[in-house]
């Protein structure tokens, strides 16, 4: 299934949004790979910890929201999400963005629908020559 999203273009597979929280994550990735800062943070615990594994480790909101704020600056056409498997309280996404590989393992705060995300460890590969 293609999605059009402010200039982006999302492909994902379609049983990915047949949990909340698979629903909750795609969302939650493509307002992150849209650059939509605000929407992508509502989505976080004020506490999120966020790894880049082999690069650093982001510690609350405010420095979460400046990465993405930077980030945002780079604008990405193609978001395709290949795998979203959750279990308990949390999800993992394997995907790319514009062909830049990554795996995301999402945590929640809790079980419930208002729960946020609390952690993000994120495994990056580039396809770049």
């Amino acid at each position: 299934m293609v999605v059009q999203h402010r200039e982006l273009d999302v492909i994902v597979d379609a049983d990915c949004g047949n949990a909340p929280r698979k629903a909750q994550v795609r969302d939650w990735l493509t307002d992150v790979v849209r650059g939509d800062v605000d929407a992508a943070c509502s989505a976080l615990d004020d506490e999120i910890v966020w790894e880049i594994v082999g690069h650093r480790t982001r510690v609350g909101i405010g420095v979460v929201r400046e990465a993405l704020r930077r980030a945002a600056e780079e604008r990405a056409s193609r978001l395709t999400i290949r795998h979203l498997l959750s279990h308990g309280k949390q999800v993992a996404v394997e995907g790319d963005v514009d062909g830049d590989g990554f795996a995301h393992i999402v945590t929640f705060t809790g079980h419930g629908k208002a729960a946020h995300i609390a952690e993000v460890v994120t495994y990056r590969s580039s396809t770049a020559t």
